[in-house]
């Protein structure tokens, strides 16, 4: 506590020495959710020491559609090329070589997962339990998938169990695939206004017993 109260002694101090310029000088009070530029701002210039007698460059703040490291993440996975969940397995079927940060548990563990996959005209393709080969798709394409099966022309908005099984029918697989079609399912609107009730208590219930 300490320390930010010394923190706010300079800023203080500045305010005072231009608040003697005025007649009168009016405070209102702003609340935090709606001052976070200036908060922001604050903050940027507090982490940055350099000497005082350099000008400051201005600093451009823009408002972003979606979080920064979604954004981070997705230039990243641009540029190396190696974003989606099997580029590993891919590229030790491809080319027979490991990732360079990887340990010998990381590459024994490729190793093993590796046998269940093949390639099959530049895509990566694994082996189901029933023998089948089912295409990998990359986390865009599995969206689509989804979405298709789900609530498309012939979609009839099924639950998520049967929505995985059908996707594997027609011979598509991702890591993720029972989590994302849960998720999807919990926020089709059709499906929670159309689905069946479920007479569950909101709250568990205790089986009473005699004092």
């Amino acid at each position: 506590m300490e320390d930010q109260r010394r923190k706010v002694v300079p800023y203080h101090e500045c305010l005072q020495k231009w608040a003697s310029k005025f007649n009168k000088v009016q405070y209102q009070y702003v609340p935090r959710m709606q001052n976070q530029i200036a908060d922001a701002l604050a903050k940027m210039e507090s982490m940055m020491n350099g000497p005082k007698e350099y000008e400051t460059r201005p600093i451009v703040v823009g408002q972003k559609e979606e979080p920064t490291y979604c954004m981070t993440i997705e230039e990243d996975e641009e540029k190396n090329g190696r974003g989606e969940w099997y580029s590993d397995i891919l590229q030790y079927l491809k080319d027979g070589i490991y990732p360079p940060s990887t340990n010998k548990n990381d590459q024994l563990t490729i190793w093993r997962l590796s046998t269940n996959y093949i390639i099959c005209g530049e895509r990566l393709y694994k082996r189901s339990y029933d023998g089948i080969y089912l295409l990998c798709v990359t986390a865009k394409e599995a969206h689509q998938i989804i979405k298709e099966v789900h609530e498309s022309s012939y979609g009839p908005h099924m639950n998520a169990h049967i929505l995985l099984r059908k996707i594997m029918r027609q011979g598509y697989y991702w890591t993720t695939m029972e989590v994302n079609c849960v998720a999807h399912v919990q926020k089709c609107h059709q499906c929670q206004v159309h689905g069946d009730l479920k007479p569950m208590p909101p709250m568990p219930l205790h089986t009473p017993t005699s004092p």
